[in-house]
């Protein structure tokens, strides 16, 4: 018998966290799903805590190979699915024991191709968070039904790639895969599957470009039932020096992409406002970082970044004076190449966060 889901789990040493992950998927309130937990060759004890649920419940699966990244990781667990819809989970996050239970039933009901639900994020300090758009996206007031492909393309997919420039945030609907469900049919008649974030850096966006124009109705469920684990000194701990060039290469493909499916008009804004703002992690992520460097060192990372050709079209053409004031003041010393004052900048907004 097929299964309602089949929940895809990527893990890569995550030994701290795999079994609070597995055993709130055991204790689905929804019947029958299937549980498959793919091991991307980590290094530590997290196959084996995975493998002991594995004898102790018939529906999960294990499955191993060698580390890859989490794309490769969940294109394993998609290429043995047998579920009617599927779902991707993070290991080192959760979901509350009824989010299968409501999607799935959302789906039967209003037959769609991808059900959408809200998520919290669970802070280092052990509290959780219901994330912002559960009280400012409209797609989750309620329960709500986008039947036509033009209505998915411009409600959905327009939010996840980016908002106008008066917007407060650069994009307003998440892209992560892991808060939605899929009808696995569509993707496998399509032989749709996941890029390599090594390359890409942002695979999820890839994904829905090519997963959203495909569907006929998306359903959503207003509760956050996703457990996202936040670490809100992510720049500081995650510093890669070869991210830039990769938001580049991700700024190319998006915009092929969209000429493909001929969005490149409407929507080239909106993902000139996501560029610039993944352009500004970058800068910030320069700053903040612990690794030893010096801040000349920083100043010519971040020099380089602002002298690139991309980076100079972008803003260049973008109407830098309709964002707000916070963006905007760092976005005009960002087109006039004030890397001292970026340096500055960026040091009043951490000062400001971290009191917060």
């Amino acid at each position: 018998m097929e299964p309602p889901i089949s929940v895809i789990v990527s893990m890569y040493n995550i030994e701290k966290y795999i079994e609070e992950c597995i055993i709130s998927l055991v204790k689905q309130t929804l019947e029958g799903i299937e549980i498959i937990l793919v091991d991307d060759g980590s290094k530590d004890h997290t196959l084996q805590i995975a493998q002991r649920y594995e004898k102790e419940y018939p529906n999960i699966r294990v499955i191993t190979k060698k580390n890859g990244g989490l794309s490769s990781a969940r294109n394993a667990g998609l290429d043995i699915a047998r579920g009617q819809y599927v779902a991707f989970v993070d290991g080192d996050d959760y979901v509350l024991s009824n989010m299968y239970e409501l999607m799935y039933a959302s789906a039967v009901k209003y037959n769609s191709d991808m059900v959408m639900i809200g998520h919290m994020r669970l802070l280092e300090d052990g509290t959780r968070t219901i994330d912002r758009e559960m009280t400012h996206q409209k797609i989750f007031t309620q329960t709500q039904v986008i039947r036509k492909k033009d209505n998915i393309i411009e409600d959905v997919l327009g939010q996840m790639i980016g908002m106008p420039p008066e917007a407060e945030l650069d994009v307003e609907l998440n892209m992560c895969v892991w808060r939605n469900i899929y009808r696995r049919k569509i993707l496998d008649e399509n032989s749709i599957r996941f890029l390599s974030e090594r390359q890409y850096i942002s695979e999820d966006i890839m994904f829905h470009l090519e997963v959203l124009p495909l569907l006929d109705c998306i359903s959503t469920v207003c509760e956050a039932t996703y457990v996202y684990r936040f670490n809100q000194n992510s720049l500081t701990k995650t510093y890669r020096p070869e991210r830039f060039q990769k938001e580049c290469f991700l700024y190319n493909a998006v915009y092929k992409r969209m000429e493909e499916l001929g969005l490149e008009d409407g929507f080239q804004q909106r993902f000139d406002r996501t560029f610039i703002g993944r352009v500004r992690n970058c800068i910030l992520s320069e700053i903040y970082t612990k690794q030893q460097m010096s801040l000349h060192q920083r100043k010519e990372n971040i020099k380089q970044i602002l002298n690139n050709e991309i980076v100079r079209k972008v803003i260049k053409e973008y109407p830098i004076q309709r964002m707000n004031l916070k963006l905007k003041v760092f976005t005009i010393m960002m087109k006039k190449r004030q890397i001292n004052a970026l340096v500055l900048l960026g040091y009043l907004y951490q000062r400001r966060f971290s009191r917060k």
